[in-house]
């Protein structure tokens, strides 16, 4: 089995997220390249659940996205030694994944809450950028 060359997430099975996944592979693609499936379709040998994404049964294999119960989980894959992307590239790539993760979810709590997109872009989404900012500044 060949490693793919790219940003991937690997998901749990019984825990599809794809809304999720999406919202961290749109990030993730303005930073690196996202893995891209083969011929048959697949990544690591399993048929893409969307591009850049596949589904696993994570807590029988031991894997990340299946250590918690938690609602939005996911396991990010990237690889420093693609001759696409250097090691500051993926740590940047995890970055964004990480911080497109928050931003997901804290929409998704802003509109349970309905306090309105508003506040969401006042507060929260503010304190995102920010992190991310603060961590290229260190890394550039």
């Amino acid at each position: 089995e060949t490693i793919p060359d790219g940003f991937y997430l690997v998901g749990e099975t019984t825990n599809a997220q794809l809304e999720f996944q999406r919202a961290i592979i749109d990030a993730v693609a303005k930073v690196t390249h996202i893995a891209a499936a083969d011929d048959n379709g697949k990544l690591i040998g399993v048929n893409t659940a969307a591009p850049g994404v596949v589904l696993l049964a994570c807590k029988k294999r031991g894997l990340c996205a299946g250590m918690t119960a938690a609602r939005f989980t996911t396991t990010t894959e990237v690889y420093p030694d693609s001759p696409r992307t250097t090691p500051a590239i993926c740590n940047a790539a995890q970055v964004a994944a990480v911080c497109a993760g928050i931003d997901y979810v804290l929409r998704g709590l802003t509109a349970l809450r309905g306090t309105g997109e508003e506040l969401w872009n006042k507060q929260n989404h503010n304190t995102v950028t920010n992190l991310r900012d603060e961590w290229t500044d260190t890394e550039g």
